[in-house]
């Protein structure tokens, strides 16, 4: 049995039936009842690295590693002719991991008998990575939030000791009392400027023009 065993029957519909399965970038694989493959379509090819004339009569777990769950959940389709979806399914070929996949799964008829299954495989890693970095500038924007918040709270109380060490330092007459001032007014600076390296630089660096020797730019150049 083949692609065009499947429904609908009219010629012409089972032709554009193949021809919209051959152009489509999901990877679509028919398998009957013990699994083996009947059809699969060329980005199905691509995604489990094999031809077509090698694939066909082979079962599906001999070409591929599946999770124990996802095909349990095929088997169980073939009994109870249910159809599911399985999301960021992990799919191993040759012995690598090839891919995560979005797999869904449905009974195929004969009239009314139960032939197999017919199985897409969508790959979601480039979707995956776009979440996790999208998922990761959120993290590194709220932290920024949070670190400019907290740098807030902890700049203002130090301006407020460092200019009233200032003033009680103007009220003091005593030289060596001073000198507890000093250190506080110090630490107090130290601690500004820790607060200031960890947010990073607050303004854009100035650009400045610069001259270079006409021998030392060909000699860039060259290389």
């Amino acid at each position: 049995m083949t692609i065009k065993d499947l429904k609908p029957v009219d010629a012409h519909a089972k032709n554009m039936f193949e021809q919209v399965l051959e152009h489509l970038n999901t990877a679509v694989i028919y398998v009957d009842l013990n699994l083996r493959i009947k059809y699969l379509n060329p980005a199905a090819e691509m995604l489990f690295e094999t031809g077509r004339r090698k694939a066909i009569g082979k079962k599906l777990l001999a070409m591929a590693s599946l999770s124990d769950s996802l095909v349990q959940r095929m088997r169980q389709s073939l009994q109870e002719e249910t159809q599911f979806i399985e999301r960021e399914a992990k799919l191993g070929v040759n012995g690598h991991k090839r891919a995560t996949v979005d797999c869904s799964c449905g009974p195929v008829y004969d009239q009314r008998n139960l032939q197999g299954l017919l199985l897409e495989f969508m790959p979601i890693d480039r979707q995956l990575k776009i979440s996790r970095e999208e998922h990761l500038i959120v993290q590194q924007t709220i932290s920024k939030k949070l670190l400019r918040g907290l740098s807030h709270e902890i700049k203002n109380p130090l301006g407020g000791i460092r200019g009233a060490a200032q003033l009680l330092e103007q009220e003091l007459d005593e030289e060596k009392y001073k000198e507890y001032t000093n250190i506080i007014i110090d630490e107090a600076d130290r601690l500004k400027n820790l607060v200031d390296r960890m947010l990073g630089p607050s303004r854009v660096r100035e650009k400045t023009r610069t001259n270079i020797p006409p021998e030392t730019a060909c000699k860039s150049i060259s290389t």
